[in-house]
């Protein structure tokens, strides 16, 4: 496959003035002074694509900001497009003898033709992304989600238009692509919306940050901590080789990490977060997560557990000083106990669901709960 690639990699570059004439100047650039698998990426087109012309014909766009890393090992970071074509022209004009080019660094994120990211964190991720878009592609290639309908999308001159299926939502961007074959943009999902995951479950996708999350959760075949518990920040990442470094919120941890691979692509070890931490469980008390016994014993009691309840908006939080606050959805939720913890670092004791709040339970009943023994005897008459 790779061979494949290089090799229309290497065929684009000799033939750009032909398959490139109607794309834009900063492209023409690229084709010319970059290698052949950045060409690719930054075109969005994969191997046996013939007859692609316009923008709308990409298998993904690339996101920015990129990293761009020169023969030098020297490194820096573009904002967009034109930025991107204009500091690769200005090192090939003062490189003009140079054998080697360019290259955008890992990991990175492109966007899908449907509207959905994945991110790129190796050539394997990459070739994946080309491979699937040959016209034939591999039955055995699983997507990591499914998005739930309906979804809004949001185009770039701002409307928006409501998909109410798979096949709705395609021929929403293809009749914008058809429309502005030469537009500056792409149309996206209107955040929140809703993914099923391959074990069946359904969570909601808030950020950009969520959607990374459920790649990598998927890629590493991890079990995805929304649905059962996720992490309170802020905490301590530790590295491979024993460096520190505190992180503020979960988009911070994701930057940390990625960072660290892109500058470590050999080293089979993974950055950790360090012992203790706090988790979040579904039904919005706390957790301490002493060892890694304890994470495995409580990812372990999570899988099989079936859904007994989630709990249901607004919720009162009740403070460890006693004061009550109102948290109007789980982020918020989140947003709480992240500022407790941040502004109460030596603390012990962490905000909770105070009663009495609301749950739904698994027939779609809502209830009341007034008590810690109520809450224990609903998880009891779930468990069996």
């Amino acid at each position: 496959m790779l061979n494949r690639i290089l090799k229309f990699g290497i065929l684009a570059a000799f033939s750009a003035l032909f398959v490139f004439t109607s794309c834009e100047k900063e492209e023409e650039i690229l084709v010319e002074d970059f290698g052949p698998t950045d060409d690719i990426l930054f075109n969005g087109r994969g191997p046996e694509t013939r007859g692609m012309r316009g923008p709308g014909d990409r298998c993904f766009e690339l996101v920015f900001p990129v990293v761009v890393e020169f023969p030098n090992g020297n490194t820096t970071e573009v904002a967009d497009k034109a930025a991107y074509a204009e500091v690769i022209k200005t090192w090939r004009q003062a490189n003009p003898k140079a054998k080697q080019h360019p290259k955008i660094t890992f990991p990175y994120e492109v966007m899908l033709k449907d509207g959905t990211l994945a991110t790129i964190e190796n050539l394997e991720d990459l070739k994946d992304i080309l491979e699937d878009c040959l016209p034939n592609r591999r039955p055995d290639l699983k997507a990591c989600y499914e998005l739930v309908f309906p979804v809004t999308v949001k185009f770039p001159d701002s409307t928006t238009a409501e998909a109410n299926s798979g096949e709705e939502f395609k021929d929403l961007l293809q009749s914008w692509r058809d429309a502005n074959p030469d537009a500056e943009g792409h149309p996206v999902i209107v955040f929140p919306y809703d993914v099923a995951l391959p074990d069946g479950t359904t969570v909601t996708v808030e950020s950009l940050a969520d959607v990374r999350e459920l790649i990598h959760a998927c890629k590493e075949k991890r079990t995805h901590f929304p649905p059962c518990f996720h992490i309170v920040y802020p905490v301590t990442v530790v590295f491979p080789g024993g460096n520190e470094l505190e992180v503020a919120d979960r988009e911070a941890f994701l930057k940390a990490v990625r960072e660290w691979r892109s500058n470590n692509p050999d080293v089979e070890d993974r950055p950790t977060v360090k012992f203790p931490y706090e988790v979040m469980l579904r039904d919005g008390s706390t957790a301490t997560v002493n060892n890694e016994e304890e994470l495995q014993a409580l990812i372990q009691d999570c899988k099989p557990e079936p859904k007994c309840f989630v709990l249901q908006f607004p919720a009162p939080v009740k403070l460890p000083n006693g004061t009550v606050v109102v948290a109007n959805s789980p982020q918020e939720l989140d947003r709480i106990m992240h500022q407790w913890k941040k502004e109460h670092r030596f603390s012990r004791e962490l905000p909770h669901v105070a009663f009495p709040h609301k749950v739904k339970l698994e027939d779609g009943t809502v209830v009341t709960v007034n008590s810690k023994e109520e809450l224990e005897e609903i998880i009891k008459a779930c468990r069996g």
